[in-house]
């Protein structure tokens, strides 16, 4: 089988894939014809059909990742994500790699993906950030925790 390319590899990884050592010189056959990605072109359907698939896989494996892939938007060959900050969006690209080898297995995609990540600083946190905002938040979610607050005599600080 053969594996999908992807974009983003280091020229590092690109050779150690292809079992060439970095610091030797490529020979003239190497450099004359540098390789093309091929793009599947069912690429967009596999991954619309593959959604839940993944992100299943997120949860288990990255749920820092979640809300990002949650709202992921597919075009063509690559997957578009918004996060609300730069340092998300740098982690999610340290991993790129990794993830879209996997995506693309799930998903049984044959070609090269991208992976864009966009900083939104307007996507807002799904959770309540406050003390109080949070055990109002837990509170709807169960309303036992009042009780166990009573209970307990707890109070928020």
């Amino acid at each position: 089988m053969r594996r999908p390319l992807i974009s983003g590899t280091s020229l590092s990884e690109l050779l150690a894939s292809a079992g060439s050592n970095p610091d030797e010189e490529p020979s003239e056959q190497e450099t004359a014809e540098p390789e093309v990605a091929t793009i599947d072109p069912e690429c967009e359907r596999k991954l619309e059909r593959a959604r839940e698939k993944i992100l299943n896989l997120i949860r288990e494996r990255r749920p820092r990742f979640v809300p990002a892939f949650e709202l992921m938007r597919v075009q063509g060959n690559t997957i578009s994500l918004s996060v609300p900050t730069s340092e998300l969006r740098e982690e999610i690209l340290r991993s790129k790699t990794g993830m879209l080898m996997r995506i693309a297995e799930l998903a049984g995609i044959t070609g090269a993906i991208e992976l864009e990540v966009v900083v939104n600083e307007e996507i807002r946190a799904a959770r309540p950030i406050k003390l109080e905002d949070r055990v109002k938040y837990m509170t709807e979610k169960n309303p036992l925790i009042a009780e166990l607050r009573k209970a307990l005599d707890l109070e928020v600080e």
